[in-house]
This record gives C-alpha cells, sequence and structure tokens, in this order.
C-alpha cells in the first residue's frame, strides 16, 4: 500500500510539472504574440499619423504663407475682404477670419459743385480735439451745412481795400456759409475743426489762414451756435505761379476715417472795369464857326478831303464837300453834317 502511495504522489508531481511548463511556454507564447501585434499595430498608426502632420511652409515670390501674425501695411497689402490676384500657379491663402482682422478706416472723397450745399460732419472728444478712433470713448458730433458763396481775386481785394489797408496784392480768399445743425452737446464748436484748403487744377494746395468772419481783419477765434448761419472767409496767399484756386477742400475727421470735399469755386470774383467816359462832341453844319470848326478842317485836311490851308473855323460850302466825300467813305449819309458818330470815326475813336 505504501509502495503504490508513494507511486501516486510521483505521477501527480510528474503531472504538475507538465502543467506548469504547459502554462508557461502558453504565457511565453501570449507574450510573443503580443509583442508582434503591437510591433505591426504601432507601425500602422505612425503611417496614418503621417497623413495628419502638417507640411512645411512652401516659400517662394509667388506664395503667400497663412499666419497669425498679421503682415506690416504697405501699398501692396491688400484691405481685409478684398480678392488679391495670384500670379499663375501660386498657392491662394484663405482670407483671415473676422478675430485676425483689424478694421480699416475708409477715406472718400466728394466734388461738391458751385453754390450746391454740403453736409459734412465730424467727431469731437471732450475736449474739443478731434475723435479719430474707434476706442469705446464717448464723442459728440458736430454736423454743418457748407455752401460756397464767392471766390475773391487779389484783384477784388486790391480794388476793395488797397486805398484803406497795406496789401501786397497777393491777398485772395473764399466766402462761405456755414450752418450748425442741432447741435446740443457741451464741446464749443469751432469750425476751425474741419480742415480747410485751397486746391488748384492742377493739384497744388494752398493751407491759408485760419477762418474769419470776415474779407478782411475779420475775426478768427470765435464758437458757432446752433441754427445760426454764419459767413466766413477763408483767406490764402495768391501767387502768380500757381494761378487761381478751383477748390476749396474741406477735411472731415470721424472713427470711420477722413471724408474730403472738394468744393467748386466757380468764377472767380474780379472788380468791374471802370468804363471809359463817355465823348460828346458838338454837331457842326453849313454856318458853325470856332474852335470845332478848326479841329474838324484840320482832321479832314489830315485825311486828304481838304486843301492845305483851308482851316479857317468856318462851315462853308468846301467843308460841308468835304464832310460828304468822309461819309461816303465811312458807309454814312452824305448830308455834310458833323454829327457826334461821325467826328468819332474822323478822330479815330470809333
Amino acid at each position: 500500500m505504501q509502495k503504490q502511495r508513494q507511486t501516486t504522489a510521483a505521477r501527480i508531481r510528474r503531472l504538475k510539472g507538465q502543467y506548469r511548463r504547459k502554462i508557461a511556454i502558453a504565457v511565453i507564447i501570449s507574450l510573443l504574440i503580443g509583442l508582434v501585434g503591437g510591433f505591426f499595430a504601432g507601425r500602422y498608426m505612425a503611417g496614418r499619423g503621417a497623413d495628419r502632420t502638417p507640411a512645411e511652409p512652401v516659400t517662394g515670390p509667388n506664395v503667400t504663407v497663412a499666419s497669425n501674425t498679421p503682415a506690416p501695411k504697405d501699398a501692396a497689402t491688400p484691405e481685409p475682404g478684398t480678392t488679391e490676384t495670384k500670379a499663375p500657379g501660386a498657392e491662394v491663402t484663405e482670407a483671415p477670419s473676422a478675430a485676425q482682422t483689424t478694421q480699416t478706416a475708409q477715406n472718400t472723397e466728394t466734388v461738391v459743385p458751385f453754390g450746391s450745399t454740403q453736409t459734412v460732419e465730424i467727431e469731437l472728444n471732450s475736449d474739443g480735439t478731434l475723435h479719430r478712433t474707434d476706442d469705446g470713448t464717448a464723442f459728440e458730433k458736430a454736423v454743418f451745412d457748407i455752401t460756397v458763396l464767392r471766390y475773391l481775386t487779389n484783384d477784388y481785394y486790391m480794388d476793395t481795400y488797397g486805398t484803406t489797408h497795406s496789401l501786397k496784392g497777393t491777398e485772395t480768399g473764399v466766402e462761405m456759409k456755414v450752418l450748425l445743425k442741432d447741435y446740443m452737446g457741451a464741446v464749443k464748436i469751432d469750425p476751425n475743426r474741419l480742415n480747410f484748403a485751397l486746391e488748384s487744377a492742377d493739384g497744388v494746395r494752398e493751407t491759408g489762414y485760419k477762418l474769419t468772419d470776415a474779407e478782411i481783419q475779420g475775426k478768427s477765434e470765435f464758437e458757432l451756435l446752433t441754427n445760426v448761419e454764419t459767413v466766413l472767409y477763408k483767406r490764402f496767399d495768391y501767387s502768380a505761379r500757381v494761378g487761381d484756386m478751383k477748390y476749396l477742400v474741406v477735411t472731415a475727421v470721424t472713427s470711420a476715417g477722413e471724408k474730403v470735399y472738394k468744393f467748386e469755386l466757380g468764377t472767380p470774383v474780379r472788380p468791374t472795369p471802370t468804363p471809359a467816359p463817355t465823348v460828346y462832341y458838338e454837331t457842326l453844319s453849313k454856318g458853325s464857326k470856332g474852335d470845332s470848326v478848326v479841329r474838324l478842317q484840320q482832321a479832314l485836311i489830315e485825311k486828304g478831303y481838304l486843301a492845305e490851308g483851308s482851316a479857317d473855323g468856318a462851315y462853308g460850302n468846301m467843308t460841308v464837300d468835304a464832310v460828304k466825300a468822309a461819309q461816303k467813305d465811312m458807309g454814312l449819309a452824305e448830308d455834310g453834317i458833323a454829327t457826334t458818330d461821325f467826328q468819332k470815326k474822323l478822330y479815330g475813336e470809333a
């Protein structure tokens, strides 16, 4: 019995040993399978990850590379929202998002016909300075109606004020009507907050002097009252080289940008020439005598209608015949009477 038990125990030990070896082999095989599977799975995932890796940026003269950093502005940089034309074969970059775009102020220019009224608007900070940027600070609007009335030339100033003022002969100005519309703010409105200049047909600009309330020696520091029309003058120095100006240029500043208005100046105002005094001559006819007859006879002698030495101051038959001959050559009625018109023609005044 004892021997049989020993045999059975030995057999059990062998079976346990075999079982442990099989378990160990199964574990090793499982580990090997896991390692091989993990290797191939890693290679597969690495391949897919390579497809999603961003390519290196392509650079070149005709290629734009997208970036979160805004490029510096210059003349070749398109405004946000515009379409940029690329050279053939160049890569096109998507427009930046709203978060990446800085809004650029819009500048406009308007030509105003002479005599027309134009509404002009500016924005002012609480200290009266121009409100140029949309930075969230409070501001007040000032709205003006502007009409150009006259362009006053240097000749006009010399003719009007030359005897009462010491002028240089270069004084010139523009007369305009300005109306501050429905303003109820606290800031005092000085029209010089608008930028005024004069411009010639060739584009030459003259800044000139401050606005005044008179053609000459006017006040330049004043406050406009709401809904009260005010006539103002913009003076500048006339240059014969530049010539007459064509536009009054008004630049209005708001946080949305600058708006330029070119007011046509119309026909320059010049002094009216003093007409020559009207000359009347005494009508002379047969029987007239005196110095007037002598002058008439001398003129007839010079023209060859009377003989030398005939100027005796007596309007006789020879003078009548001479006058008729002259009238015939002038295309006038041949009546022998020396009227004012006849004498003007004879004397070369008509």
